[in-house]
Order: structure tokens, then sequence, then C-alpha cells
């Protein structure tokens, strides 16, 4: 069914289960409490904004930004995370995300807009972000150490 009235809005606590739904459909299964926490922490660092694509009162998509410095660049946002219902792709929600993720950008007065994708994604979405303009710079290792933040706290 075609989305009609589409509005891109900050996300609200009420959104967490929308959001960890769709989540899971990025690959990043996540349930509704956990999301909760997360977005606790999202509200209390303003480098960090997660916007939501509502579209006939349901949430259809979202898109999390990060701003910063950058040593070697400048100002630079990135987009953590892109995601429309797998209902919802091919009606123009993803392109009208990045729209709003670039004017964004430009406000906080960033110089570049990034992305990654993961190599195992479809090329379809490698093929997105370039016809939206995004050019592919390097590809690279992405490496993670898991940490156990929860038994030494940082002093300064």
């Amino acid at each position: 069914m075609p989305i009609t009235n589409l509005q891109i809005r900050p996300v609200k606590q009420e959104d967490s289960s929308a959001v960890a739904r769709l989540a899971g459909q990025l690959g990043y299964p996540t349930d509704a409490s956990t999301m909760r926490a997360r977005l606790a922490a999202l509200f209390a660092d303003p480098r960090h904004s997660l916007f939501i694509a509502e579209g006939d009162g349901q949430v259809v998509g979202w898109i999390y930004l990060l701003a910063g410095a950058d040593l070697l660049t400048g100002p630079t946002a990135e987009i953590g995370g892109l995601v429309v219902d797998q209902e919802s792709r091919g009606q123009g929600i993803g392109n009208a995300l990045l729209d709003f993720a670039t004017e964004w950008s430009q406000q906080k007065g960033c110089v570049e807009l990034r992305v990654r994708s993961n190599t195992a994604r479809e090329v379809r979405v490698r093929d997105f972000y370039l016809s939206a303009g995004f050019e592919l710079v390097k590809t690279q290792y992405m490496l993670k150490k898991t940490v156990n933040c929860e038994s030494r706290l940082i002093r300064e």
C-alpha cells in the first residue's frame, strides 16, 4: 500500500518498539526494553540524533545520525543506520531520509556526510547510496573487540 503524508520527525521514547522492530530488519535484533535504554542514552548526547519517517500514522523507517569533529577533515556527519520497513520499500522513503540527513548535516556545519555499508549487504544498497550522490571512497576492514564497560569506571 502506498505511503501518503510522509513526515520526518525526531524519535520519541514511545517509538522504542517500532525502532527495535526496524533494527531487526536491518540485522540488529533488539527488544523494546533494550531499545528504550539505548534511546535514553542517545537523548543524553547531543552528537547523536535519530529521526523517524512516519507515513499514515505508522513508523515506516528511521535514520540515525552522528555529528562531530574530525581531526583530518573537519566536522563530519555520519549515517549510523538507515532502514525502511520492508513492506514500504521502493516508495522514496529512503531518499527522503537521505535528503533530510543532508540538510541536517549542513545545519550542523559539517563538511561531509558519510555512510558505511557492510560488503555483505546487497549490491542494491550500495547502488542506492551511489544514486543519491555518495561516492565510493575506500574499502576497509572494521574490527571489533568486545569490552566489559560495567566492570570499570573511567576516571580522569
